[in-house]
């Protein structure tokens, strides 16, 4: 995997562009000249990540996720420096160099702004040659910026003069195929240190009339812009250009304001008319007049421009600035609350109070009316600065780790999964109004995680991260009065859309895990701020993370539909379900009497040392008697069901008239025989699914008072993967790379099983880095299948793993050498599998039995280079080696 963070400046046009000739290649109809501003304000950040690993490239704008094939700019973008890295990879190549071919790996891409989108700020511009100028340099593509400004033109035509720092030209050009429509550096932004800029935020809103819809209408309909296009910019082109070379401020000014003027004036020319300005931008124009008018020398002091928005921008010599600032900031008076003024160059002295008109005689102070607190909402002081900037990993916006469902290329056979899973690098979300931020501790994994897979439920989407299960800790919240919160451990109420109704949900009801609501299989989530409780202080991480799916919905299905009370008589059925396993603990805590079936007697058991007071055997045909038994005369209150089908015939005559039957779900049949013999009972069939987030609260809050504990919670399941201790990537990880083993290894330093079997992209240099990270704690290694591997694997497990007991190399080319080096390294192995390596003799066997007190199982099926009679040797020491046709029943 590579990534690479880049940065890109705003630029705000002096002389304006407007209209294109070709709006495939976004050709202009005419020259226009911008000056780039500091980064250190507004800018664009792109992290893009590629990988061999990556299925589909991926897109995150602003923290959401976008359909990158509905992107047609950056698809222009993606085509143009995907065919520049392509041509250098065939040239390297062609000399004999090695290089990794990015050009045919996926990417994901995550960009941000760090100012509204869409409000004529110019955001487009400066997004666009982020992803350009960072595509580049993922790329290694030593093309000039010249070049560059060329495709990031295909993205947002203003993007190339976003390559360049200072004052920048885009020449229109006259090539049918554009190739001479780029943009050149003026001068650099140290050529003018003097000028700057004060940005007034108007109105970050987006825009009603889009830059592009409207710059086609008016080509299409204004006579102006035709004057505009042939006469009028050439000129001021020329002009502009020799202004800047001279420091002119005087020219600038003037060309600035005029050209402003005429762009705006041909917006109105459109038909129908376009009205980016509003009363505050034409306010602003008549101070900026004013302020010139009382100019003591006569000359232009400031200048401003207006881009298709209302938001202004006003240029002036460093030595007016401060004078322009404190005239806006009275007129214009903002919030006071410390957002309404950016100056990170301090133009105003501590003591100086923001809003203090300057005193001069000239100025005619009643120009304009004072405005309302917020019709200019923010400004922004700035300067003239640098292009685009590479910036450190710890910038990276692609930071968090999650397991994200990416579809399958085929169905699974042995397991009918639709989609595979990934370990991903994806953006951490930020919270929005009434949310927060938790950094998740541990999840848990649901039978519903499966059935995702299999694409059993509706709008399941590639690029979901997974998962509903979670605890951890706030780290961040949105409102001031969430702050208490922060550094709280806290489980998550898994659903949405669904309040309070007893009913069911008054929204379009979504659980976490399911597109589009994001998963808890994540380093990071963002929820609602009332979908999150206080972790109940008894649990473990493992057993809260345990807690909320399935024990919303038990006790949904236990206390508002089955209405368990103490004293009632309750069966639950499947005993050693999540689900019901939670329903038995709260019927017993609420005092109930509580009977359970299963297909396993120990799971029976197991229920009764957990308080149950009996359980049957469904797969007897005599369960309804023998609970009948149980009952000793009495009847049922509740039946708790989440099996369905048949076994509906038997629960009627054990049921109480006007007895409650809740249903939670039907794992067994899709339907259940309800008859008139129920009816006639007045017996109600109840259906249930999940919980409101009512339930969920008074759920922690019972098993706070209550100290209920989740049942049959393993490591394995519960914990993050910091705490994982069972890596099985196995068959459906056909994608599984060397960067993937270590992405996970350097998070899981717990892990006693790894098993790669059939993962043909993993090589022994990374099974080296896990042998060396995780050392005495590998206890089972598993690579058959593996073809690929050699000696050189097993040197690297056996190597470090001194506490080794079960390698199967099953497939593996491997020799005698391999299993000498085992013998040596690894006197506890107990189990080994090498079936199948037809290299090895009877010298590797005779070494690891001389080495390897207590290696019980063998499996030497197929090694048909082992000769001398070892074989009949073994099975006279019973050491469990199997024959073909016993290793075949084994599989079956």
């Amino acid at each position: 995997m590579k990534t690479v963070t880049c940065t890109a400046p705003v630029n705000i046009a002096v002389i304006k562009y407007w209209g294109k000739r070709d709006t495939s290649l976004i050709l202009p109809t005419n020259d226009s000249l911008s000056v780039t501003l500091s980064q250190d304000i507004l800018h664009s950040k792109t992290t893009i990540s590629a990988s061999e690993t990556f299925t589909s490239d991926r897109l995150w704008l602003n923290g959401k996720e976008e359909d990158i094939t509905k992107n047609k700019r950056m698809h222009n973008c993606f085509r143009e420096t995907r065919a520049l890295r392509a041509a250098f990879e065939e040239e390297e190549r062609r000399h004999g160099r090695e290089v990794a071919p990015l050009s045919t790996w996926k990417v994901h891409v995550c960009s941000e702004n760090n100012f509204p989108t869409a409000a004529g700020l110019a955001s487009s511009a400066s997004g666009l040659a982020a992803l350009v100028f960072t595509l580049a340099k993922l790329f290694d593509l030593s093309t000039n910026m010249s070049y560059l400004s060329r495709i990031a033109r295909q993205g947002s035509g203003s993007a190339c003069r976003s390559l360049f720092g200072g004052f920048v030209a885009w020449e229109m050009g006259s090539e049918a195929d554009g190739s001479d429509s780029l943009a050149v550096q003026v001068a650099p932004e140290s050529h003018w240190p003097d000028l700057q800029a004060l940005i007034c935020v108007v109105s970050d809103a987006k825009k009603g009339t889009s830059s592009t819809e409207g710059m086609q209408n008016t080509v299409k309909t204004s006579p102006l812009l035709q004057h505009r296009i042939k006469e009028v910019v050439p000129a001021r082109m020329k002009q502009m250009k020799q202004a800047i070379l001279d420091r002119d401020f005087e020219t600038f000014a003037n060309l600035t304001m005029q050209d402003s003027n005429q762009f705006h004036a041909v917006c109105l020319d459109t038909l129908p008319p376009i009205f980016y300005l509003n009363d505050t931008s034409r306010a602003i124009i008549k101070l900026v007049h004013e302020y010139n008018n009382a100019s003591p020398d006569g000359k232009l002091r400031a200048a401003y421009t207006f881009d298709a928005g209302p938001n202004a921008v006003i240029y002036a010599p460093k030595e007016h600035m401060k004078e322009i600032i404190q005239l806006v900031a009275h007129y214009f008076p903002g919030a006071a609350d410390g957002s309404y003024f950016a100056d990170p160059y301090r133009i105003l002295q501590s003591n100086e109070a923001l809003g203090a008109i300057p005193a001069n005689d000239r100025f005619n102070a009643a120009c304009i009316p004072v405005f309302p607190v917020g019709a200019v909402s923010r400004l922004l002081h700035t300067e003239v600065a640098d292009g685009p900037r590479v910036v450190g990993k710890d910038e990276s916006l692609l930071n968090a780790d999650a397991i994200v469902l990416v579809k399958a290329e085929q169905v699974n056979k042995e397991t009918g999964y639709k989609y595979g899973v990934e370990l991903q690098q994806v953006p951490t979300p930020k919270p929005s109004e009434g949310q927060v931020l938790v950094k998740i501790q541990a999840f848990s994994f649901n039978h519903r995680d499966n059935w995702i897979r299999k694409g059993q439920y509706p709008g399941i989407k590639a690029g979901s991260i997974c998962g509903s299960d979670a605890v951890g800790i706030v780290t961040e919240v949105w409102s001031s009065s969430d702050s208490s919160l922060v550094g709280k451990e806290v489980i998550i109420q898994p659903g949405a859309n669904w309040d309070s109704d007893p009913r069911g949900p008054e929204g379009m009801y979504g659980i976490l895990g399911s597109f589009p609501l994001s998963g808890t299989f994540a380093e990071y989530i963002v929820v609602d701020r009332a979908d999150v409780a206080l972790r109940p202080k008894h649990l473990s991480l493992a057993e809260a993370a345990a807690l909320p799916l399935g024990g919303l919905t038990a006790y949904r299905a236990t206390f508002t539909k089955a209405e368990v009370r103490a004293g009632d008589n309750v069966l639950i059925t499947g005993i050693g379900g999540g689900v019901a396993l939670l329903a038995m603990a709260f019927a017993i805590a609420a005092g109930a009497n509580v009977y359970v079936t299963s297909g396993d007697e120990s799971k029976i058991e197991k229920a009764k040392s957990l308080g149950a007071k009996g359980g049957v055997n469904y797969k007897k045909e005599s369960w309804p008697s023998d609970l009948k038994s149980l009952l000793n005369g009495a009847q049922l209150n509740a039946v708790i069901d989440g099996a369905g089908g048949s076994a509906y015939l038997k629960y009627q005559s054990l049921m109480k008239v006007g007895s409650i039957i809740a249903c939670y779900g039907m794992t067994a049949e899709p339907q259940v025989p309800f008859g008139m013999g129920y009816v006639l009972k007045n017996i109600e069939l109840r259906g249930s699914t999940m919980g409101s987030r009512r339930e969920f609260n008074e759920m922690v809050a019972f098993v706070n008072e209550k100290q209920v504990r989740p049942v049959n919670v393993s490591k394995a399941n519960g914990e993050l993967v910091h705490a994982l201790e069972f890596l099985v990537l196995r068959y459906r990880w056909d994608l599984l790379t060397d960067d993937h083993l270590f992405m996970f290894v350097d998070k899981c330093p717990n892990l006693h099983v790894l098993n790669v079997d059939m993962c043909k992209r993993v090589h022994h240099m990374s099974l080296e880095y896990v042998a060396t990270y995780l050392n005495t704690s590998l206890e089972e290694v598993s690579l058959s299948g593996c073809t690929h591997l050699n000696n050189y694997a097993v040197f690297a497990i056996a190597e470090h793993c001194p506490n080794l007991k079960s390698l199967n190399v099953s497939e593996c080319s491997i020799t005698d050498e391999a299993l000498v080096f085992v013998a040596k390294k690894c006197p506890h192995l107990e189990r080994l599998d090498v079936s199948f390596c037809r290299w090895i003799t009877e010298v590797g066997i005779q070494a690891l039995r001389e080495n390897c007190k207590n290696l019980r199982e063998w499996n030497l099926e197929a090694c048909f280079s082992i000769l001398g009679g070892i074989d009949k040797e073994l099975r006279e020491e019973d050491l469990g080696w199997e024959t073909e046709e016993e290793s075949v029943q084994g599989e079956e």
